[in-house]
């Protein structure tokens, strides 16, 4: 069950994550990238 629970949060995480990252960087990308990339701030 819980491989099963992280697995599912893993790929609905994963799946969150490249479309708002997409849709982030093309709204806002001097908001996501310090947030993505602190070093390259």
């Amino acid at each position: 069950m819980i491989t099963v629970v992280a697995d599912m949060k893993k790929s609905e995480h994963a799946k969150n994550v490249r479309p708002n990252k997409g849709k982030a960087s093309i709204r806002n990308p001097p908001a996501k990238v310090p947030t993505k990339n602190p070093n390259e701030r």
